[in-house]
């Protein structure tokens, strides 16, 4: 006689497609509002650190 089964079902959230809808978002809004995408280092949009996403992409 075998073990019953159980049926498991999982909700995989992809955070990393979030993150980046996030940060485009914020480089969205800071671009409308100062009409350049040059963001300075230390600049956050809200909570978001913008600056330092900028930063990385460009060494990426």
């Amino acid at each position: 006689m075998s073990a019953p089964r159980y049926a498991v079902s999982f909700n995989v959230i992809d955070t990393e497609k979030q993150d980046w809808a996030r940060g485009w978002a914020a480089l969205n809004k800071y671009t409308e509002r100062e009409a350049h995408a040059r963001v300075p280092y230390g600049h956050k949009e809200g909570a978001h650190p913008l600056g330092q996403r900028m930063a990385e992409q460009r060494r990426t």
